[in-house]
């Protein structure tokens, strides 16, 4: 690796630890204010490559809200993508139980998506679009929700190193409901992936939420584990 080459690397590293770092300062302050709410999520995934081009994968996740007081949502979600050079397809469904005004109600949402992931260089454009249909279980008020999410996000293949920092941005489109017909909320990230083996994955990310309608914004600890068999 020549003198340049580090030096490009080293500044990728101190570009992402300084926004990482902010971020996670900007979180701890908000997560003690009064209107802004800190939350962790945790997830453990599976993916496993049935050819080139084929592809299922199964998750299952923690999340928890109220500055980590209160159980949010618990989920396992299993899908199924096809691939073919940047192009990617695929078909998700989730199953959750999460924790309403303490009352636990149980969701089924179903999900599919195209994903475009162009390289330049060390760097990893990304685009993900995401039509996304929710209902629970049958009670005495049926509840629905559709969006449209559209994601782009940065990656950076950092060279002789395995980590790969990633900064993103995505929005929700609320397709029906209340207050439908309008972007309901925007999601800001900054992330960093350690790649243990080509099998084992642990990335760790901080969100920013902004409720758009309902003027509200929380920050989330996002812990990921994942395994390629």
């Amino acid at each position: 690796m020549t003198l340049l080459a580090e030096m490009k690397n080293i500044l990728c590293i101190k570009f992402y630890l300084a926004i990482t770092l902010f971020l996670l300062l900007f979180s701890v302050n908000e997560g003690f204010s009064q209107e802004t709410d800190f939350g962790i999520w945790s997830s453990f995934k599976i993916e496993k490559e049935l050819s080139k081009r084929i592809g299922i994968e199964f998750e299952l996740g923690n999340r928890w809200e109220d500055n980590v007081t209160k159980r949010d949502e618990n989920f396992a979600e299993a899908g199924i993508n096809f691939s073919k050079k940047i192009f990617a397809t695929g078909l998700l469904y989730r199953f959750s139980n999460e924790n309403k005004k303490n009352t636990d109600t149980n969701y089924h949402r179903l999900s599919a998506e195209v994903k475009i992931k162009p390289k330049i260089n060390r760097f990893e454009f990304q685009y993900r679009g995401r039509a996304q249909y929710q209902f629970n279980e049958p009670t005495e008020d049926i509840q629905t929700e559709s969006y449209l999410r559209n994601k782009f996000a940065l990656e950076y293949d950092i060279k002789g190193i395995p980590l790969k920092p990633s900064l993103g941005y995505e929005f929700f489109y609320k397709l029906t409901g209340k207050s439908s017909k309008k972007v309901e909320k925007e999601r800001y990230s900054v992330g960093l992936d350690y790649k243990f083996s080509k099998k084992y994955k642990l990335g760790i990310a901080y969100y920013l939420n902004n409720r758009i309608q309902e003027e509200e914004k929380n920050t989330i600890l996002n812990i990921e584990f994942k395994i390629d068999i």
